[in-house]
């Protein structure tokens, strides 16, 4: 059942293959199909074949896309060498001139993360893919909660999350009784941070020594602009236009009314349900939207937060026989509300309950929790 992908739910962090190799000029980027488990192997992946262009406009106009650069980097830094193909680039920063390997050594494949210890190589790595997909604020709440899979840190990076990988701490599966990462040479790749996160239609792997430390890694990936955002707020006529379903047919609780709606991409959309209008900022971020949807009794008044997806729907499963209920179930148990299912996940206070149809998925979180018969009156919106 798990490597199953349904539209975008598990496409985020099935992504950290990380490095390739190179032979003569071209060099091996590491890249997912969609389609690995999580942890995969961190000294192997997919590869596709990138060669090094002359200056990082160059490699813009490879991917057709702008590529933001880190505006707080180490004394001295600077864009040395940059390698691109496809979706696919590789800017390789250091305070010294990057000479020798990947472009000049010929014979025995050169992994990136090697370079880190040779003298004269990279000292920090970006590597970038432009993408179509970006998970929901929900997924980042989920692994930040322990609630999937996935493994790492969910780090702040200002407007965005990140996920901050240290291989040491990977727990990695067994074949026949011995660690499977320990076949492979992994020293290198044990000695780097590896830091991962998605804006402005890109998705950005950092990989930088461990030398560097845990905050500055950090602080030099949330120096990476965001040139754009799949999150915005709309009206929701709005959000009804764009995902063609009736949201004011949804049966809330008497006195509960939608009070803000933000849309992710065209596909999802976060219902904020409040007796009263909600205080907010004005702008409201990624980062912010995900830390409310982890911690609602931050936001006064707000007494529900619905999020409905059009992704996550039979019709859209690559399987025809895949039960979705038992895909989604993670950490839930299933439950039956008036003769329909649902699932329901451990919450401290109030609901935390998940459902589809047939047009939607719906995940709705409630601060107080509600009675059966007024879920069942919202479970009985078809969209």
């Amino acid at each position: 059942m798990r490597g199953k992908m349904i539209g975008g739910l598990a496409i985020l962090f099935a992504f950290i293959v990380l490095a390739g190799a190179v032979v003569g000029a071209k060099t091996m980027l590491a890249v997912n199909d969609g389609s690995a488990e999580y942890p995969p192997d961190l000294s192997r992946g997919l590869t596709v074949d990138v060669v090094e262009v002359g200056t990082l406009s160059e490699a813009e106009a490879v991917i057709d896309a702008e590529i933001p650069l880190p505006t707080r980097l180490p004394a001295g830094y600077r864009i040395q060498r940059v390698f691109a193909n496809g979706r696919h680039a590789a800017i390789l920063l250091s305070d010294v001139d990057i000479v020798g390997p990947p472009a000049e050594r010929r014979g025995e494949p050169t992994r990136w993360e090697e370079e880190f210890s040779r003298p004269g190589g990279i000292r920090l790595l970006l590597e970038v893919e432009k993408v179509n997909y970006a998970d929901s604020p929900q997924r980042w709440v989920d692994i930040g909660a322990g609630r999937t899979s996935v493994q790492g840190e969910v780090v702040d990076l200002g407007q965005v999350k990140g996920l901050l990988i240290d291989p040491q701490r990977i727990e990695y599966p067994t074949i026949g009784g011995q660690d499977a990462h320990l076949s492979q040479p992994t020293s290198s790749i044990d000695d780097l941070w590896h830091l991962v996160w998605f804006h402005s239609e890109l998705r950005f792997d950092l990989k930088a020594p461990k030398k560097m430390g845990r905050e500055q890694v950090i602080d030099i990936a949330a120096s990476v602009p965001v040139l754009s955002s799949e999150l915005r707020e709309v009206s929701i006529p709005e959000a009804e236009r764009a995902m063609g379903l009736a949201f004011l047919g949804i049966r809330l609780p008497q006195t509960c009314e939608i009070q803000r709606v933000f849309l992710w991409g065209e596909r999802t959309a976060y219902l904020l349900v409040s007796e009263t209008e909600i205080s907010m900022p004005d702008v409201v971020t990624e980062s912010k939207l995900i830390d409310l949807a982890a911690n609602m009794e931050q936001v006064s008044g707000l007494k529900m937060v619905l999020l409905v997806d059009t992704d996550i729907v039979p019709s859209h499963s690559i399987d025809p026989h895949l039960d979705l209920f038992e895909f989604l179930l993670r950490d839930g148990c299933e439950v039956n509300i008036s003769g329909k299912r649902a699932i329901s996940h451990p919450s401290e206070r109030g609901d935390d309950l998940e459902w589809f149809t047939e047009r939607y998925h719906c995940r709705m979180k409630t601060v107080a929790a509600l009675s059966l018969e007024q879920m069942a009156e919202i479970m009985t919106w078809e969209g």
